[in-house]
């Protein structure tokens, strides 16, 4: 499942914003806007690091609170088979 994850909307789709951030950049570049194409890109580039590391170090406070547990979803919103077993169980 997580692997399917990781492959579906993460790597495949990674495919789809690189292309629009690139056809964004050509756009301005056609345009007759190389200057506002390349802050696009630099802006965009370093805005993308930040915001990883955003989260990257709010997932490492909220494991060293205990909110978080790595490896386990603090927050299930897919049942499992049994939950839904026992949900139907219980109507």
């Amino acid at each position: 499942h997580e692997a399917r994850l990781a492959i579906g909307p993460g790597f495949l789709g990674s495919f789809t914003t690189f292309s629009s951030f690139i056809v964004g950049a050509e756009m301005l570049i056609r345009t007759e806007l190389p200057a506002l194409a390349v802050l696009y890109l630099i802006a965009s580039m370093v805005m993308g690091i930040g915001c990883a590391r955003a989260g990257y170090d709010t997932a490492g406070t909220l494991i060293r609170r205990g909110a978080a547990q790595p490896g386990k979803p603090s927050l299930d919103v897919i049942p499992t088979l049994e939950e839904e077993m026992e949900d139907e169980a219980l109507d």
